[in-house]
């Protein structure tokens, strides 16, 4: 009987544990984990009057929700109401991605799980655009209720706003059920004016704002072309940023001088913010972001999208052919046409377009353009990664719908400053494979970083090689205002600046290293440039007004150190003819 019961006895506690191993398994499948941002569903945000959808349950939006909603857009402050609460819950303040004509994407990170909620109004007086009828309208609601693909809670959030008004200004707030950031006027941005490809896909009307009724005179005109004429005379700007990520007071100072530089200029703000690689240092890991870009920025980023493209130091705690790491996981490139370009498929390169003024494309000089080294015997690329690149690329350029074109990447094309284009194997294959293509198409305007001086280059074209084999022919303009025409091969200007993280980085530019690489000293100017400035910490300031564009080198104290301007002539081809074929 005792060896029964010491026999049942062991039978029961093998089945409890057995029991307890199933409930942990249980519990550890049902643990959310934090996503990839990528990897975060984004809802499409359908805007709607409020009281369209206030209190309906097939909208997941609670009566809280709706009553804080409708505390923002009557004017009271919702700091002030008991029943929200503002915390410092954030581990990342809101910063913009993917913007276009009509959408803008929202991205901010939690130290908690928590549900993703935003909350979008505009004021009806501050647009010029509204409609007369709409004049004392409270304003619309955009709401949104977004998890992860587990359904699970989110460290991560994103909401890609669609269907918005070009060339308006939205009011924002980020929040979960009762933790909100960004209430009152603290937060906005505004869309980009509609581009000419934008207008063309004819898509539907935007829900918050109606379209003004053409003049009598412009009754025959077609609306696409109303927009062009209207961009003509709007003043665009991009910010850009090389080799920014030192978290230094020099870093801050490059950006306070271009704030200044806004604030004293006829526009005050700004259209996209471009960071040429190395974007963190030491090393371009999260807490390097944290500290170098995200805190840095922070008041800017919550306004201005930001597009960036990837640096060698990124490259030490991110991989990019399994797309992991810092850079990845923070940053949403629009690499499926979200922003009005090409879609390319991969975060490595895409493209832009801000209204019909500038087309912009990012290209990856770390692994991309490296591919594109093993060709056969007919010159054409056997890496798929290259072939699928250079084939994009082409039909980018091809179809672009836009007075000019800005190219970034972070190895600069043509560089004698922190080190040598010569000799350096990624840049001697994009000189080869990719600048002809550039030319082809007639791209303005390169702009690189990884060296740490600024250089500016003349307009010229068909130098495919080493500094050595620069011809006269090539340089097709000595000036510092340049005419191009419409066709292709009228020449570029490629600028290096990496040195927006100040003389902590490049007080030793130009003087001979260990590496090969010349720093300090007297400069040795590549023959291409024109300007080859060292020790000069600052930023590139890019203007487009119409049919000219401004490039200007705004230095930490706030002086413009160096300046050019491009400026188109419809119908002419100026230069075609002294360009190799």
């Amino acid at each position: 009987m005792n060896r029964q019961r010491r026999r049942s006895a062991a039978v029961c506690f093998g089945i409890v544990q057995v029991a307890l191993l199933l409930l942990a398994s249980v519990a550890a499948a049902r643990k959310p984990r934090e996503p990839r941002l990528q990897h975060v569903q984004r809802s499409v945000a359908k805007c709607a009057p409020i009281g369209e959808r206030r209190g309906h349950a097939s909208d997941g939006v609670d009566a809280d929700w709706s009553a804080s909603a409708e505390f923002a857009l009557h004017g009271v402050d919702p700091r002030e109401h008991k029943s929200l609460h503002l915390t410092d819950a954030l581990e990342l303040a809101p910063y913009l991605q993917r913007a276009s004509s009509r959408s803008m994407t929202v991205c901010w990170r939690t130290w908690g799980l928590s549900a993703t909620r935003l909350l979008l109004w505009t004021s009806a007086t501050t647009t010029a655009t509204m409609s007369p009828s709409s004049q004392h309208a409270p304003g619309r609601l955009c709401e949104h209720r977004m998890v992860t693909d587990s359904g699970a809670a989110s460290h991560a959030h994103a909401v890609h706003l669609q269907d918005l008004q070009p060339a308006t200004t939205y009011y924002y707030a980020v929040g979960s059920n009762s933790t909100w950031q960004g209430y009152g006027r603290s937060l906005n941005f505004t869309t980009w004016p509609l581009s000419t490809r934008a207008c063309k896909l004819n898509r539907t009307q935007p829900l918050l704002q109606a379209q003004p009724a053409a003049e009598p005179h412009q009754q025959h005109v077609q609306p696409c072309e109303l927009h062009d004429a209207a961009n003509n005379e709007r003043l665009f700007r991009l910010w850009v940023l090389g080799d920014s990520g030192s978290g230094t007071r020099p870093q801050l100072q490059v950006r306070d001088a271009f704030l200044a530089y806004c604030a004293a200029s006829e526009r005050a703000g700004w259209d996209a913010t471009l960071l040429l690689g190395d974007n963190a240092y030491p090393e371009g890991t999260a807490a390097d972001y944290k500290r170098t870009f995200f805190e840095p920025y922070k008041e800017v980023l919550a306004s201005v999208p930001a597009f960036l493209t990837l640096g060698n130091h990124e490259l030490r705690s991110s991989d990019a052919m399994h797309k992991t790491g810092a850079y990845f996981k923070y940053f949403l490139h629009p690499f499926h046409a979200e922003s009005e370009g090409l879609a390319s498929r991969t975060p490595l390169y895409y493209s832009f377009t801000i209204a019909n003024a500038v087309h912009v494309v990012s290209i990856d000089t770390e692994i991309t353009v490296a591919t594109a080294a093993n060709v056969d015997a007919h010159g054409n690329a056997r890496n798929p990664i290259a072939v699928n690149f250079l084939e994009w690329l082409q039909e980018d350029l091809r179809t672009a719908e836009a007075r000019f074109t800005v190219i970034f990447t972070h190895r600069p094309v043509y560089s004698k400053g922190w080190y040598d284009s010569d000799t350096d194997k990624k840049t001697s294959v994009f000189r080869a494979r990719v600048v002809p293509m550039l030319e082809k198409f007639g791209v303005d305007l390169v702009l690189s970083g990884h060296s740490h001086a600024y250089e500016r280059s003349h307009l010229i074209g068909g130098h495919y090689s080493t500094s050595k084999k620069l011809k006269s022919s090539m340089v097709h303009s000595t000036n510092n205002t340049m005419h191009k025409g419409d066709c292709a091969r009228d020449g570029t200007v490629y600028v290096v600046a990496g040195v927006s993280s100040g003389s902590t980085l490049h007080r030793d530019a130009f003087r001979r290293t260990s590496h090969g690489h010349k720093r300090g000293g007297t400069p040795t100017t590549h023959p291409v440039m024109a300007r080859s400035i060292a020790a000069v910490g600052g930023s590139l300031v890019v203007e487009v007004r119409g049919d000219e564009l401004q490039m200007k080198f705004l230095s930490l104290d706030g002086v413009v150190e160096d300046s050019i301007a491009i400026r188109k002539e419809r119908g002419a081809c100026l230069h075609n003819q002294r360009l190799h074929k």
